[in-house]
């Protein structure tokens, strides 16, 4: 989509630009006095260095703090047409997304050049909007470090989320009504940069009341909600009240939340990037409490990686040259450490089937009989070793310690079992920490398109 045209050359250093809405909008020259009509809009002018162009902003533009100082012209759903006009700005940065149709309306007739800013659900459209605005408002390069730096950062991200496994989550964005987001919404772009997807990214709107047998119809293995710094706990218990009744979302009762700060869900900027870190690592850590224990020998699909098993096999092969060799002898080495690869992995898995013996005893019982099968193999292929005395009983002192850590998992198992089921039927208790969702975020984007969606 672009963007940036620059006039054939003067001293005036005319620009042309393309806004989010495919809309020209053309300037004889740099902006120098700038309204900014929404907060995300005044924190990424001020991240391309073009702060100090800004002559007004709205009610909860904070970010950076002296964005606070700059003289407010009401909110972004309740614009003060006459302070605007009264700034005398040779550029209008807008937000429709927040406004009526009817200040809407209004604020065209003004006769400024308006640039329309959209939410993006591509996070990647930060970095064109900085140097956009760097453009419009002669702070080219500022803005161009600014942009490459987040392009940096992003691309660490977006590389990173490639290697986690599939996770979908519902994004309760408001309990009463309860409120979610489609896969338009900002929201869901940033659980893509974490590997996730929106379990309801095919709603018709970008904001939606639902029902919560929606959610249940879903079944996302996540959840996320919004929380503010400094905020009292009781706002998250509060937040999450609304599933008291629904026995069946288990993921309150299994505590996969995941509380975040409420502009990373619906402001997409540079600060805001590093947040999404934090959806990222609660993410990662429901994934591994849903797997079990940690097995870094494991790709996403949990099957031992390649490069793992080529490395097993050439240390395998290092401590085994020690002894005798011949080609009996080596091919029991290939057996015995296929065994014994197996038997790690199959003990792994107990230990993870364990931690979620609850939601799966049968798969429990099933990885007891494969271990106890692989075991029998080991078995076999230390007796072909019987001519190499001395590697057969190193080897046998390592399956034997393999066979005590196994006999410990499945202690380990059976004892969080009991520990589980002495939970049953009983929710643990609710995240400690700040909760809930600030009034800027209720009123500027809950209920703009309020379409409830039926069950």
């Amino acid at each position: 989509m672009l963007a940036l045209l620059p006039l054939a050359a003067s001293a005036q250093q005319a620009v042309i630009a393309e806004d989010d809405e495919g809309h020209l909008v053309t300037l004889a020259q740099p902006a120098r006095r700038v309204v900014s009509l929404a907060p995300q809009v005044t924190e990424l002018l001020y991240a391309a260095g073009a702060g100090r162009r800004l002559v007004g902003s709205v009610a909860l533009a904070n970010h950076p703090p002296e964005a606070a100082a700059l003289p407010k012209v009401g909110d972004s759903g309740a614009l003060d047409l006459k302070a605007i006009a009264a700034l005398k700005p040779d550029l209008i940065v807008a937000w429709p997304q927040g406004h009526t149709a009817t200040q809407w309306q209004r604020l065209q007739r003004l006769g400024k050049p308006v640039y329309v800013y959209r939410d993006p659900s591509d996070w990647a459209r930060v970095e064109q909007t900085l140097r956009q605005f760097g453009a419009l408002l002669g702070s080219d390069k500022a803005a161009q470090a600014a942009a490459a730096d987040y392009e940096g950062r992003l691309r660490a991200l977006t590389l990173k989320s490639r290697e986690r496994a599939p996770l979908t989550v519902f994004v309760q964005l408001w309990p009463e009504p309860l409120t979610t987001v489609n896969g338009e919404h900002p929201a869901s772009g940033a659980l893509a940069l974490c590997g996730a997807s929106n379990a309801l990214a095919d709603l018709p709107t970008r904001v939606a009341a639902i029902k919560p047998a929606a959610v249940l119809a879903a079944r996302p293995e996540a959840m996320v909600v919004p929380e503010v710094v400094g905020a009292p706990p009781e706002q998250l218990t509060q937040a999450l009240a609304i599933w008291r009744d629904e026995r069946a979302f288990e993921l309150v009762s299994r505590q996969a939340v995941v509380p975040v700060p409420a502009d990373v869900l619906t402001t997409p900027t540079p600060r805001t990037l590093a947040a999404v870190e934090m959806l990222c690592d609660g993410l990662d850590r429901i994934r591994q409490a849903r797997t079990g224990l940690r097995q870094p020998w494991r790709g996403a699909s949990g099957r031992l990686q390649p490069k793992a098993l080529h490395q097993l096999g050439q240390a395998g092969s290092l401590a085994l040259q020690r002894g005798r060799g011949g080609g009996t002898f080596f091919h029991q080495r290939r057996v015995l450490l296929r065994g014994l690869v197996e038997l790690v992995h199959g003990a792994a898995d107990l230990g993870g089937t364990g931690g979620l013996l609850l939601g799966g005893a049968g798969d429990f019982g099933h990885q007891v009989g494969d271990a106890a099968h692989l075991g029998h193999d080991v078995a076999h292929a230390l007796a072909g070793l019987a001519h190499e005395p001395g590697a057969a009983v190193h080897l046998g002192d390592a399956v034997a310690d393999q066979g005590l850590d196994f006999v410990g998992g499945v202690g380990a198992a059976l004892g969080q079992h009991a520990h589980l089921a002495g939970h049953h039927g009983e929710a643990p208790p609710l995240f400690a920490g700040p909760g809930g969702l600030h009034g800027g975020v209720q009123r500027q984007d809950v209920g703009l398109e309020g379409n409830a969606v039926d069950d």
